[in-house]
């Protein structure tokens, strides 16, 4: 996917690395908004913000036109990104007993390290299939589950 964007930006490797980087820097900077507005609005309008505002900022990066487009809004992705997994905690307090939110949570956290540890897998073997695709139809891609 790296040399996708290499190719599709005409930019060097530090500046296709900015994409990760901003994206980071929104999921680190989220929680600071999402954990305190959270405790004041409910669980509900926090995770709906998040989940919509990721799915706009996806499909943007999606349809970026220039390398600029997509650093701010990988920066603006991340932010909403995080905004499930500053809520989770007091959901998971929420809706499961004291005996079973352990277990709960041990699921949850499995399946939120997995994906960052399969998707670069799946990305670049789709990124090198002889499918052909672009860093534009990749993007899309990671638009599905947000549905």
């Amino acid at each position: 996917m790296l040399t996708l964007t290499l190719v599709f930006f005409g930019i060097s490797l530090e500046v296709a690395i900015l994409g990760l980087s901003f994206y980071v820097l929104g999921f680190a900077s989220g929680p600071l908004i999402w954990g305190p507005y959270s405790e004041l609005k409910g669980r509900r309008p926090p995770l709906l913000l998040g989940i919509f505002g990721f799915s706009v900022f996806q499909i943007a990066v999606a349809v970026a036109k220039d390398i600029q487009t997509v650093l701010i809004c990988r920066f603006w992705g991340g932010f909403f990104a995080s905004s499930p997994l500053a809520v989770v905690g007091a959901v998971f307090a929420d809706i499961f007993s004291q005996e079973a939110r352990g277990t709960a949570i041990a699921v949850f956290s499995m399946a939120v390290f997995s994906g960052p540890l399969l998707a670069p897998i799946a990305g670049g073997f789709i990124a090198e299939s002889y499918l052909g695709v672009s860093a534009r139809e990749v993007s899309f891609l990671l638009i599905i589950p947000c549905c």
